[in-house]
């Protein structure tokens, strides 16, 4: 069930990086992902719970105009999907501190960015 759960979280996540981030766009997302907390917030555990809400939080005053503010956004969503593999006992080695090499194929300016 819980693998199930976070592939849900992981086919949401490249909608939002293979969208276009208009605000209408971001609005669905948003709900999309609030959805997702509904349906896993009871049997998530403590720290994919607590990397899930520093995601939410920090989304929440995201400026996708702010070049700044993207490697951090990166950061943010990674340490949700190392924390989603390290439930799921999978090993995070070699994928950055946050995960952030989980997002390596996925953007194009990936050494760039962090």
């Amino acid at each position: 069930e819980r693998r199930q759960a976070y592939q849900d979280f992981v086919d949401i996540i490249i909608d939002i990086f293979a969208g276009k981030n208009e605000t209408k766009q971001k609005s669905s997302d948003v709900n999309r992902l609030f959805e997702f907390y509904k349906k896993n917030i009871l049997f998530a555990p403590p720290n994919v719970v607590n990397a899930f809400s520093d995601y939410m939080q920090y989304i929440y005053v995201f400026d996708n105009s702010d070049p700044n503010q993207t490697a951090e956004h990166i950061r943010k969503l990674t340490e949700v999907l190392k924390q989603m593999r390290k439930d799921l006992g999978l090993s995070n080695s070699d994928l950055g501190e946050n995960g952030e090499k989980l997002m390596r194929a996925i953007l194009k300016d990936f050494d760039t960015l962090l």
